[in-house]
């Protein structure tokens, strides 16, 4: 992949316009800026997330990685992470923006390759590797297990999994544990819980089906979820999906109705959870039996967490 030699003034005339002022002005202004204080360095702006699949609600952020072409060079990435900061102070809309570099890209993460939404610079996405169904899901459980593990607040994650609170009308899983991800002052939401079980069957998509697994987007990932079946779990998390967050706005319902149905979604939680986390069990031993000395390894270190 060749350095860019877009003039920044090219960039900005061709920016992808999603039709809403606000987030275009947004994503116009970050731009602008790097493009001012790193010329010729971005290889290209890509968005991720809700924006990208035109699911975005109320509370959802604004999800961008942004290419560096080659390696960071001297203290490029902790001036462009300053950078991010800056806009993170200006924008009204919460940024989630991720600093990679050709060099040190986490194909892992199949986001950018499978789910995300060229904004402008240069398209090098089908130049980017799939990783292995086990470099996969290495990466897919980790964020699952520290999805879970937040929403339990650092308990244990050996199975049976218990419930935050089992005396509270949502089990403890409508609290606020990520303030930055909703109004200030907020002490309940459903965002986290949405966001953990999505992710959770993500990680399951790829123990499952290994590279047949892989997606891009969380839209993405529960249509497929949903498609598997997994028993009862495929229609669990597309009811937990299209409620919490396209129903209910990443908030907890006002409506009696919608309280006791939210209360119910939050009970099915933990059974899903440990679920996932006996399924992952089996993975690991599985893995720990394999023939790749790294694998065994990690999958020994794993089932420690899981104790």
């Amino acid at each position: 992949m060749s350095a860019s030699a877009d003039r920044p003034n090219d960039r900005m005339d061709s920016l992808i316009r999603l039709g809403d002022a606000r987030i275009d002005a947004i994503l116009q202004g970050v731009t602008a800026l790097f493009e001012v204080v790193f010329p010729t360095r971005v290889r290209g702006y890509y968005l991720l997330g809700s924006f990208s699949e035109h699911t975005s609600v109320a509370l959802s952020d604004i999800d961008l990685i942004i290419l560096f072409a080659g390696g960071f060079e001297g203290n490029e990435e902790a001036t462009a992470q300053r950078v991010v900061e800056a806009c993170g102070l200006l924008s009204p809309i919460r940024l989630d923006i991720v600093l990679q570099s050709e060099e040190t890209l986490r194909i892992e993460d199949v986001r950018l390759k499978l789910g995300s939404l060229l904004i402008t610079g240069e398209d090098v996405r089908a130049q980017i590797p799939l990783p292995t169904p086990e470099a996969h899901a290495r990466y897919m459980t980790d964020w699952a297990l520290w999805f879970i593990r937040r929403l339990h607040d650092g308990a244990s994650l050996g199975v049976p999994l218990n419930y935050p609170d089992s005396t509270d009308a949502f089990y403890g899983y409508a609290r606020v544990r990520i303030p930055g991800w909703y109004p200030t002052g907020t002490v309940q939401g459903t965002k986290e819980f949405v966001a953990t079980v999505c992710w959770t069957a993500t990680a399951l998509l790829s123990l499952i089906l290994g590279a047949d697994g892989y997606v891009g987007t969380k839209g993405e990932a529960v249509r497929r979820y949903r498609d598997l079946g997994d028993g009862e779990w495929g229609s669990y998390v597309t009811e937990v999906y299209s409620l919490g967050k396209g129903e209910w706005r990443y908030g907890v319902p006002e409506s009696v109705t919608d309280r006791q149905h939210l209360g119910k979604l939050c009970a099915q939680g933990l059974p899903f959870f440990n679920h996932y986390l006996t399924r992952y069990r089996d993975y690991l031993n599985q893995q720990r039996r394999g023939e790749d000395a790294t694998e065994r390894q990690w999958a020994e270190e794993q089932l420690r967490q899981l104790a």
